[in-house]
């Protein structure tokens, strides 16, 4: 009996390491694919944050033009004949001066599901 147990020893000691080499092998190939995936999500998200700044640079640049145009149009037109709203006056001058608004762009669709109402508190308390 204790010969059998000194040959099948270091047969169990190799499987052992090969096991654990075995093992080592698939987590570390695990960590690789998670260190890949992050990457993926860093990545993904540094790409919608620099489209976000882009487009806001956009719409401050478009708005900017649009504040000038109004504020020209206004300045152009004198004041004692503009009767009514802001709104009005600031359609009337660019009218005058040639000028028309562009359409606002689309905006971005909401969610349809609802929220739901607020938690009444207890009243038996």
């Amino acid at each position: 009996m204790a010969k059998f147990r000194a040959t099948r020893a270091p047969e169990r000691q190799v499987d052992a390491v090969v096991g654990r080499l075995v093992n080592l092998g698939v987590l570390r190939r695990g960590a690789r694919r998670r260190d890949r995936e992050r990457h993926a999500r860093i990545r993904r998200s540094l790409d919608n944050a620099r489209a976000a700044a882009e487009r806001f640079a956009a719409s401050r640049d478009r708005y900017r033009d649009l504040a000038l145009l109004v504020e020209a149009a206004l300045l152009a037109r004198p004041p004692s004949d503009d009767f009514g709203g802001l709104d009005e006056r600031v359609a009337r001058a660019l009218q005058q001066k040639g000028c028309v608004l562009p359409d606002m762009p689309p905006r971005m669709p909401t969610s349809s599901r609802q929220r739901a109402p607020p938690k009444q508190p207890n009243a038996s308390r």
